[in-house]
């Protein structure tokens, strides 16, 4: 009697997990269905109702992303959870158009959730205990630091030019 209330259990354990997983699957395919409806070469260009300081969010025809802006607060991570699929952790370039913390406060925690490969800063700049700290966020997480040029352009895919 024990030998088949144990198989059960492990029959049971069993049903439970195959339920869980074939539920995860079934929610998993809306979100790939949603990211993936956008038409190949299609740019998309989002603006981010985040407060005083808003966001763009760009992302190219072969998927990079790019932010401009990331607002005075953490409100930048809740706009972009409804942008992106919860697999996009990575932005191509972040760009800082003004010094001032409502444009860059939410940088801060964008670049502790997600991977950044360039940090680009407008000509525009003032030395301040907030900047600074942005600043150092950035060489602690190793993103390679640029500064505006108008000699210099950016190419991303299908002609996107920054």
């Amino acid at each position: 009697m024990k030998a088949k209330f144990q198989e059960y259990l492990k029959n049971k354990w069993i049903k439970t997990i195959l339920i869980i997983s074939l539920i995860f699957i079934l929610m998993a395919i809306p979100a790939v269905f949603l990211d993936y409806q956008r038409s190949p070469g299609t740019l998309k260009i989002s603006f981010l109702d985040i407060g005083q300081g808003d966001s763009i969010l760009i992302e190219t025809p072969d998927r990079h992303l790019i932010l401009v802006d990331g607002g005075p607060n953490d409100a930048v991570l809740h706009a972009l959870s409804k942008e992106l699929s919860f697999w996009q952790r990575t932005f191509d370039l972040l760009i800082l158009t003004n010094p001032d913390r409502d444009h860059f406060d939410g940088f801060l925690n964008i670049l502790d959730r997600y991977t950044v490969k360039q940090f680009l800063i407008s000509g525009v700049w003032k030395e301040n205990p907030f900047t600074k700290a942005l600043l150092g966020k950035i060489a602690e997480k190793q993103v390679p630091l640029l500064f505006a040029n108008r000699a210099e352009d950016f190419f991303f895919d299908h002609g996107v030019t920054v």
